[in-house]
């Protein structure tokens, strides 16, 4: 049977159902064209992005193989796109980097997370090798399944070079630092370390990290860090003042620092400001030298000197005083005979009497200081004789041992161990010690706290004796020190004192070869030194004995 014909409502509505569908499918067809066109555009503008960019930047597939580059890549590689698209990424590195790169592609892959800056070497069309550092991530499609990587690379060869290069260089300046002899270190303006050379330790005996921990007054003597305080105080001022300034002055000072073993050693400094780019001073930078060999050198020489000055006053004293002291004995022994005889006369008034004592007092000082001149001329014989020094001092101790108490001066004697039998005329070193000893009385005299020391010692290295008598008086003012031992110099009050004692002690001690000096010591006193050389000790050695009385 036929099927009944379709009525022309049903036609019509056909019609209009496939007029609909047209509608519809235009609609859609151009919401298609104008996504493509969008996505056309999205996709010119963002390899116009990856074109123009100063980085490199390539996509690659799961298996590592170029899907696309930009120029960059091109320039950095020295291949074309076409030699490059459809090469696997290990095709231009070595083993180790090619390994490299898989192991990051698969922990990528992974973990879906990028990896960022990362470097790995790549070999040149011409067989060079350049060094990027990178950053990776995964690729998906539009379902969001993994198909590849990308990544975002920046040659960093020359970088690397001049790291290189720098690291280099830090290390052979360090190794410089490190072996010289010479201390470095720096510090903030708030006097602060900030660094400090490991070669401290072969100036100061303390490790870096020991002077580090040692605040910066603590390691210098008072008198060196007064002096370093008024010269920074002095340099800030110039930096920060007003007036202009040499952004490169230096100054240079000589300081005393304490060493590690107890001592103190000479350090020459030469300081100077660290500044940042625009020249400001943001530190100060020291470099220490140890001039202790010198500083002791020049204090030998000055003392060389001024031992041979003396010596030639000495001299010339004493070629005046052998001729002085026989012109005034002369006649002074005249005048002495003539007041003998005035004071035998009978029926002698007692005022005169008292006048002619008088008289004969001064003379006898007269005939005294004569007898000084003599002695400081060197006219007397010498008796010379092999002795102990020790026995010397012991003797006198023993005689002196009574005027000590009566003086209530207690006594500390220290007798050194093994020292050798000396050739010495000991009636004039007696007379040294017995001057020493006589001046500390005097010294002391008024004090509440009297103490005598007397000490031997033997010094191996000079092979020679030294003797110490040191008092607690008020000690020798500095600008008498360069002096005492000046003939006719003396500090005592009038009619006291010739000042010729210590003179004939230079004089004796200086014509047995020896030494003698003075210094005051850390109980407000004087102490005095001499040695004696042992060029011709005996063979045998003195016990050693120590004493003590009150």
């Amino acid at each position: 049977m036929r099927p009944p014909s379709k009525t022309n409502a049903d036609l019509k509505k056909e019609v209009a159902e496939l007029t609909k569908k047209i509608h519809r499918l235009e609609k859609t067809e151009s919401a298609y064209r104008l996504t493509e066109a969008r996505l056309r555009e999205s996709e010119a503008r963002y390899r116009t992005i990856i074109e123009t960019l100063q980085d490199g930047y390539i996509e690659v597939d799961l298996s590592g193989t170029f899907t696309f580059i930009n120029d960059v890549i091109c320039g950095h590689l020295g291949y074309t796109r076409e030699e490059l698209i459809g090469r696997n990424i290990s095709k231009i590195q070595d083993d180790v980097n090619a390994k490299k790169t898989r192991d990051i592609f698969t922990q990528i892959y992974k973990t879906k997370t990028p990896v960022k800056s990362f470097e790995l070497e790549c070999i040149r069309k011409d067989g060079s090798k350049r060094i990027y550092e990178l950053s990776a991530a995964l690729t998906g499609d539009a379902e969001g399944n993994p198909v590849g990587f990308r990544s975002i690379s920046r040659d960093i060869t020359e970088r690397k070079a001049m790291e290189d290069a720098l690291r280099e260089s830090e290390n052979r300046l360090r190794m410089i630092v490190e072996n010289m002899y010479d201390s470095i270190w720096t510090m903030d303006l708030n006097l602060q370390y900030t660094y400090l050379s490991p070669s401290e330790v072969r100036t100061s005996g303390y490790t870096a990290e020991e002077a580090l921990a040692i605040p910066i007054d603590q390691s210098i003597t008072p008198e060196s860090w007064t002096m370093a305080q008024r010269v920074f105080a002095e340099e800030i001022e110039r930096e920060f003042g007003s007036g202009p300034a040499d952004p490169n002055r230096k100054r240079i000072l000589e300081m005393e620092l304490y060493h590690k073993n107890g001592g103190t050693f000479w350090q020459e400094t030469t300081a100077s400001f660290i500044r940042d780019e625009n020249g400001r001073a943001t530190g100060i930078m020291f470099v220490g030298r140890d001039i202790t060999a010198r500083k002791k050198a020049e204090q030998d020489l000055q003392t060389a000197r001024d031992h041979l000055l003396q010596a030639e006053k000495l001299s010339a004293i004493g070629q005046l005083s052998a001729g002085v002291a026989h012109e005034i004995l002369n006649p002074l022994n005249i005048i002495s005979l003539e007041l003998q005889i005035l004071r035998e006369m009978d029926a002698l008034p007692k005022e005169a009497a008292e006048e002619l004592d008088i008289c004969m007092a001064q003379i006898d000082r007269i005939v005294a200081i004569a007898d000084g001149l003599k002695h400081l001329s060197r006219v007397s014989d010498r008796k010379m004789d092999t002795v102990n020094i020790n026995s010397v001092i012991a003797q006198i101790m023993t005689l002196h041992t009574s005027q000590f108490m009566i003086d209530q001066i207690e006594t500390d004697v220290q007798y050194g161990d093994n020292l050798p039998d000396m050739v010495m005329d000991r009636k004039k070193i007696e007379q040294v010690i017995l001057n020493l000893i006589s001046n500390a009385r005097g010294a002391m005299a008024g004090k509440e706290k009297k103490i005598l020391r007397i000490a031997t010692r033997w010094d191996p290295h000079r092979r020679q004796v030294q003797v110490m008598v040191a008092d607690t008086g008020d000690g020798i003012k500095s600008e008498h020190l360069s002096k005492i031992f000046n003939p006719f110099f003396t500090t005592k009050e009038q009619g006291k004192g010739t000042g010729l004692g210590l003179s004939i002690s230079y004089g004796i001690i200086k014509d047995h070869g020896g030494d003698i000096w003075a210094e005051n010591n850390e109980e407000g006193g004087a102490s005095f030194f001499f040695s004696l050389p042992a060029e011709s000790a005996a063979n045998h050695h003195h016990h050693a004995h120590t004493g003590r009385t009150s």
